[in-house]
């Protein structure tokens, strides 16, 4: 089992780290001019800056309190000390929290590589990256002298929604995950529950929740006490036949489970009983049972989306306030759970509404290009400067450069674009606005 990481225990470590560090940088002689006459003063070369600190104490924080939620989520099996989870975090996150922009975040998260503090890893183009942090900062002992090699792991593509889950069975640790603008779950929180600290004495405070009170609902515990035995760590459900899971279904029950409590159900503290059968729950809603005839690619994809739905779900219910989601499964009877397969109105009912959504959005997107279309002739016969992808065109190449983009939407985005050309034609591509100011000293 992995053990706690007490958080005053870490930021003093890192403090005397920082301030030895600071100690031992060499001084170096510096001539500065002071009413008219030269003055020799020393200052000491390679300093940390004030700010750096601040920033990795943020991400001390961060990591700290999403390792202890991990280590009383994850089964006990699945524990490795010898490969020690990441976070999903991002710059514009961390620069939230630290109070500086996310560029200036960038700048000392290269700082904190230089000085091997943490690791991070990129994954395609998106902002989201993976990141470790030096085991010495997080044990007296470091079980462990580096972060885990990412050399032999498996990855999902790169999206904001999914981490990477470990082939190697004795290796393999769940990942906890990040969205970039969920104000539900635990974002921006710490292990005492509140807006990060360094300073704060560590302990855990557990809030209930009231928005899917049942017959099970699970009562409030005091401030700094948590029961082990009666939260314990659930234990994985076989598969609808019986048999044991594949370990590659276990690790994506156990990966979407935990991200499922921190974006739907945020703030909520499950029983072992309840969380077994909510992973009962999503086992057969959710996945199918793992009965479905897909190749492992295939099931690579069919879980990402079912990361997507629960990270657009949680951002759904975090914006709308008087929106709640039911119990995991069903209390009075099968069928009413959140993730009961015939729940339309739960889980199973978000894929039709993100579809009208991403339609809505293309549709949006296709108008908005219009928009730049008309702006691009206007510009062209007032004379003023072009953007970039259209710069030096004539009027006939800027013409056949939008058709053939509308072209590629369908023919009747391509007819939308020509009613609208053949319109500004008429006002010789004048636009009102210069129109109005034409009239009015005319």
């Amino acid at each position: 089992m992995l053990p706690r990481i007490e958080t005053s225990q870490v930021i003093r470590r890192a403090t005397k780290m920082f301030r030895d560090h600071n100690q031992r940088c060499p001084l170096n002689p510096h001539t500065r001019n002071r009413a008219g006459s030269a003055v020799e003063i020393n200052r000491r070369k390679g300093l940390i800056p004030e700010s750096v600190t601040t920033t990795f104490y943020t991400i001390l924080s961060e990591y700290i309190h999403n390792y202890n939620y991990l280590r009383t989520t994850l089964p006990s099996n699945m524990q490795d000390i010898n490969s020690l989870p990441s976070v999903w975090t991002n710059s514009k996150r961390i620069g939230k929290i630290a109070r500086c922009s996310d560029r200036t975040v960038r700048n000392h998260l290269t700082l904190l590589r230089e000085l091997k503090l943490i690791t991070t890893q990129n994954h395609g183009r998106k902002k989201s990256f993976e990141l470790w942090v030096d085991p010495q900062f997080l044990f007296e002992k470091a079980p462990i002298s580096a972060a885990p090699s990412l050399e032999s792991t498996e990855k999902f593509s790169a999206n904001l929604y999914q981490g990477h889950l470990k082939k190697d069975k004795e290796n393999a640790a769940i990942h906890v995950l990040h969205g970039d603008d969920i104000k539900q779950g635990h974002e921006e929180r710490t292990d005492q529950g509140e807006i990060p600290n360094v300073a704060a004495p560590d302990g855990i405070k557990i809030q209930g929740c009231g928005a899917a009170a049942g017959a099970d609902s699970t009562p409030q515990l005091p401030e700094n006490e948590y029961e082990e035995a009666e939260f314990g760590k659930p234990v994985m459900p076989a598969g609808a036949d019986g048999k044991p899971l594949a370990y590659d279904f276990v690790l994506m029950l156990a990966e979407f489970w935990m991200y499922a409590q921190k974006v739907i159900y945020p703030g909520k503290v499950f029983k072992k009983s309840q969380q077994e059968k909510a992973l009962v729950a999503i086992r057969d809603g959710v996945y199918g049972g793992f009965s479905f005839d897909l190749d492992p690619e295939e099931w690579e994809r069919y879980h990402v989306r079912q990361m997507e739905k629960a990270y657009r779900a949680g951002k759904y219910l975090a914006s709308h306030p008087d929106a709640w989601a039911a119990f995991p499964y069903g209390i009075k009877g099968s069928g009413k759970g959140y993730f009961d397969r015939e729940n339309t109105n739960g889980f199973a009912g978000t894929e039709k509404w993100i579809a009208q959504e991403e339609k809505q959005r293309r549709r949006q997107n296709k108008l908005a290009k219009l928009k730049q279309a008309k702006a691009d002739f206007e510009n062209l016969q007032a004379g003023k400067r072009l953007r970039k992808p259209v710069a030096g065109m004539s009027h006939d190449e800027l013409f056949d450069y939008h058709r053939r983009l509308f072209a590629s939407y369908g023919r009747i985005w391509e007819d939308r674009f020509v009613q609208q050309y053949n319109f500004l034609k008429q006002r010789n591509f004048i636009s009102p606005v210069q129109r109005a100011i034409k009239y009015k000293f005319k």
